[in-house]
């Protein structure tokens, strides 16, 4: 049987659980763009890491090597001084 097409993970910020289901070939800025409008802030004040490293807006599922039920992390940009 083929893997699915469409495959679950999350996006957790400060505690908050946001879930999508995405094909494979979705790139982040797609999702990234979607999360940050329903949080009511700009995606360019977010940061997205996966293990530590940071997501970029090219990423897709498939170059991340993310599987079903995955959890990428989620930061408000820190402004120092």
């Amino acid at each position: 049987m083929p893997p699915p097409s469409r495959f679950a993970y999350e996006i957790r910020c400060t505690g908050e659980e946001t879930y999508f289901k995405v094909k494979k070939t979705t790139r982040m800025e797609k999702v990234f763009t979607t999360y940050a409008s329903r949080k009511g802030v700009s995606v360019s004040a977010l940061r997205f890491l996966l293990d530590g490293s940071r997501v970029g807006a090219e990423d897709t599922p498939t170059s991340l090597e993310l599987e079903d039920q995955d959890q990428i992390d989620c930061m408000l940009e820190q402004q120092g001084g």
